[in-house]
C-alpha cells in the first residue's frame, strides 16, 4: 500500500474513530465485561518479554484520559504491569501521558500525533521498547528514518489501521497485536465463543486478538494461533 492509498483509507477511519470515541464516552463503564482486556494486558506482557529476550526497560505510552476514569485502559495496562512483574526482568522505565481529545482523534484518525515521537527519543533514547497503548500514525519520511536509528523496539497495541501491516514488512513496528475481525473469528469455528473465559486468559487473547511480527509475519508463536 503506497502512501496516498494509506492516508484515503485513513480518512475513512477517522469519522468512525470519533464515533467510537462519542459512543464510548456516553456508555456506562460498568457494564463493560474487563476479561478481555484483562488477557490482553497479560499476553502483551508476555510478547514485549520475549521481544526483549526478557530483560530490559520499556517505556509505556497512553492516551491522557484526563478527568474521565477508563477502565478499559486500566484493565490493560494493570494486567500489563502485573504480568510483566511475573515474566522475565524487564521494568517500565516511564510512562507517557498522550493528550487525544477528540478533535485530535478526529485530525490523526484515532492515531498518536507524529509530533510526539521525537519527543520520546530525546526523553527515553536509552530504553529497549516504547509500548504504544494507543493508535500509530504512518510514520513516513524524517519521522519513519528516526524511528529506524532508535535502540528501542516500538510495539502497537490498539484497534487496527490500515497502514499497520507495511510498518511492521517495514520493521518500524516489531509487534503490533490488534483486534481480530469479525470474519476471523467466525472462521475460527472450534473456538469457544468470543468474549468466553474457557482455556483461560490466553485462549481468550487467541479468540479476540491476533499479532503481527515484524522478525516473522508467518509463523505463529507457542500459543499464538492468529499470528502471520
Amino acid at each position: 500500500m503506497n502512501a496516498k492509498s494509506a492516508s484515503q483509507l485513513g480518512f475513512a477511519v477517522v469519522a468512525l474513530a470519533a464515533a467510537a470515541w462519542i459512543v464510548w464516552r456516553s456508555m456506562d463503564h460498568r457494564s463493560i465485561n474487563l476479561n478481555p482486556y484483562q488477557s490482553l494486558g497479560g499476553v502483551a506482557a508476555e510478547e514485549v518479554s520475549r521481544l526483549l529476550g526478557n530483560q530490559g526497560q520499556v517505556v509505556v505510552v497512553l492516551n491522557d484520559p484526563g478527568p474521565d476514569p477508563d477502565p478499559v485502559m486500566d484493565a490493560q495496562v494493570a494486567a500489563f504491569r502485573g504480568a510483566l512483574a511475573k515474566v522475565g526482568k524487564v521494568a517500565i522505565k516511564a510512562t507517557e501521558l498522550i493528550p487525544m481529545d477528540g478533535f485530535v482523534r478526529m485530525r490523526t484518525g484515532g492515531a498518536m500525533p507524529v509530533e510526539h515521537f521525537d519527543r520520546l527519543k530525546q526523553t527515553h533514547g536509552d530504553a529497549d521498547a516504547v509500548v504504544l497503548f494507543l493508535g500509530c500514525p504512518m510514520l513516513a519520511g524524517d519521522t519513519a528514518q528516526q524511528v529506524k536509528s532508535w535502540k528501542a523496539r516500538l510495539v502497537v497495541i490498539s484497534a487496527a489501521l490500515p497502514w499497520y501491516d507495511d510498518l511492521v514488512r517495514q520493521g518500524l513496528v516489531r509487534l503490533a497485536i490488534v483486534p481480530r475481525t469479525a470474519a476471523e473469528a467466525d472462521a475460527d469455528s472450534g473456538a469457544a465463543p468470543v468474549g468466553s473465559t474457557a482455556g483461560g486468559p490466553r485462549a481468550e487473547f487467541d479468540r479476540e486478538y491476533r499479532i503481527l511480527r515484524a522478525d516473522d509475519s508467518t509463523s505463529p508463536a507457542p500459543g499464538d494461533k492468529t499470528a502471520r
